[in-house]
């Protein structure tokens, strides 16, 4: 590639340093899709190894100057015997909506070559936390399936004399027990990875009490149900040095909440949909980078939201390092029935720099920069400490993996 490509290229990744911060007055700024796409897993480290079955993946740093980042993915399968398997999952999640915090371990009993059954169990301080799930892995054509039935939360033990009002503010007594019903399917065919995660949550109803000295009272009744779906699509085509990388994600949320009070109902029907897309082509040293992500969000009668994250950028490979630099843009437009429209702009810089430990292991050091002048006229140019990340991955299979 000639000298003047390079040019025309930095030129096209500054224009929105110096054109976006203008569109838009201070109060609708907002900052949050950008910091979720600084914290995320990279995409070629997440594609490689979420098709292992030893593997770790930990992401950690600053949202701002009161939040952490913290993304982490253990998970273990190990060989005891002829036939069975010890499995741990451990998932700890947060970002501004959803926290999820999972530590599972079981056994897994190898019928076949292509079948297993097995259990996970995830005990916990309070039993009304605790989960129980059964597994049935199943492989072939170049797949790995697993179907898992759960019953979460063992909360139906609680009676007056033993409940305290210190570690459950509303004793719940569930009419028909939470069940969840999870598939999840990788594959590779040919150039081509796919991956699947389908959860199910069945309608639940649940009463939610408080007690007094002279009688129990029934305060609130809530039902509940779900339906959640991650696909993703990830083609990679090597010729030589010259590397083309491109995939495709969907993620579809349908969630509904009933809510039953003395007085009346509210109903929360909730529906998401997000698609992310990314491309990014090597060219020897020199990579390309460009992603797309598109949310619509819409809860009936309260709130409907729409948003986009544009960014594109250069990276420069050797055999041990990777340097990135990336400008990242995304637009929110918000509507509540209650109050005014809600439309937030953001621009952003990121740096970040890869090291290869060994085959399959790697730090990441990754540091975002202001650049919307509204951000950097507030202070935002001396906030070292904040759009900071580390990351870790390594695949764990080479040593554990059954034969």
């Amino acid at each position: 590639m000639n000298k003047n490509f390079y040019i025309l290229f930095f030129l096209i990744l500054a224009i929105p340093i110096f054109i976006f911060p203008f569109i838009l007055s201070e109060e609708f700024d907002s900052e949050y899709i950008i910091d979720d796409f600084c914290a995320d897993f990279l995409n070629d480290q997440f594609n490689d190894l979420i098709f292992k079955e030893n593997f770790i993946m930990i992401s950690g740093g600053c949202y701002n100057i009161e939040q952490l980042a913290i993304r982490s993915l253990l998970k273990l399968k190990v060989p005891v015997s002829e036939r069975i398997d010890f499995e741990l999952i451990n998932i700890y999640y947060d970002d501004f909506e959803f926290h999820p915090k999972i530590f599972e371990y079981g056994l897994t009993f190898n019928i076949k070559k292509f079948f297993s059954i097995g259990f996970l169990a995830n005990p916990t301080f309070y039993k009304k936390d605790s989960d129980f799930t059964l597994n049935f892995d199943f492989n072939g054509f170049n797949t790995k399936n697993r179907v898992s039935f759960t019953l979460e939360n063992f909360d139906n033990n609680y009676s007056h004399k033993n409940w305290n009002e210190k570690f459950l503010e509303r004793p719940r007594i569930y009419e028909n027990y939470p069940l969840l019903f999870t598939f999840t399917s990788a594959g590779k065919l040919k150039d081509l990875n796919f991956f699947t995660f389908y959860r199910k949550k069945f309608y639940t109803k649940e009463n939610h009490y408080y007690y007094s000295l002279e009688d129990t009272v029934w305060d609130f009744s809530v039902d509940t149900s779900y339906d959640y779906l991650f696909t993703q699509l990830f083609f990679q085509k090597k010729k030589n040095e010259n590397v083309l990388s491109t995939g495709l994600r969907f993620t579809i949320l349908n969630l509904l909440n009933n809510l039953y009070t003395h007085q009346d109902t509210l109903t929360e029907y909730d529906k998401r949909f997000k698609i992310s897309y990314f491309l990014s082509s090597k060219k020897k040293n020199h990579i390309f980078n460009f992603a797309y992500e598109r949310e619509i969000r819409d809860i009936i009668d309260i709130l409907k939201k729409d948003s986009y994250l544009v960014s594109f950028g250069y990276s420069f490979s050797k055999d041990f390092y990777t340097i990135d630099l990336w400008e990242i843009i995304s637009n929110l437009d918000r509507e509540l029935t209650d109050r005014p429209n809600y439309n937030s702009f953001q621009s952003r810089i990121l740096l970040s720099l890869k090291f290869k430990i060994k085959e399959n292991t790697y730090f990441v050091a990754r540091k975002g920069f202001e650049s919307d002048i509204r951000d950097i006229k507030k202070g935002g140019r001396y906030f070292w400490y904040d759009k900071m990340y580390v990351q870790f991955y390594s695949d764990f299979d080479i040593f554990l993996k059954r034969k």
